[in-house]
């Protein structure tokens, strides 16, 4: 194998193993309901979370593993895991501590009592991750696209 193939192999097995692994809670925003279904397969329970504004009304699908899917005209604007999932999200761990949070997810760009709201770039859409705390114990996450 002559050195510059070698080096172009290299290259090739680097950018692979760097290419940022994205979170299924990311991968999931903009799917259509037949997508989710293709992927996650049937939901356990489906209802209707209301909002003051009738017109934020989604369709929720709801998961045995504590994951809620939110959908908005049709395609997914929000992933909730409830302090009862076992998942780990965004590299969190279930009932995580707030500097935990921090530390994973960076700055907040907004931070009270019992919340935090971070950027988590552009990924065709702006996303969103708000964690919601009690004490300082991690009990909710919401992914979702800022621009819904």
């Amino acid at each position: 194998m002559t050195d510059v193939v070698r080096v172009l192999t290299l290259s090739v097995m680097i950018a692979i193993v760097s290419v940022p692994e994205v979170s299924p809670g990311v991968s999931l925003l903009g799917l259509e309901p037949k997508d989710v279904i293709d992927e996650l397969g049937a939901p356990d329970r489906v209802y209707v979370a209301r909002s003051d504004e009738v017109e934020l009304a989604s369709v929720v699908f709801f998961y045995d593993d504590f994951r809620y899917i939110y959908f908005l005209e049709n395609r997914v604007w929000q992933v909730r895991y409830d302090e009862r999932s076992e998942e780990n999200v965004l590299g969190l761990s279930p009932n995580s501590s707030r500097r935990d949070v921090l530390y994973e997810l960076g700055p907040a760009v907004h931070e009270d009592d019992d919340s935090a709201v971070f950027e988590l770039g552009d990924h065709g859409f702006p996303v969103r991750v708000r964690t919601f705390f009690e004490g300082d114990r991690l009990v909710d996450t919401y992914i979702y696209r800022a621009d819904y």
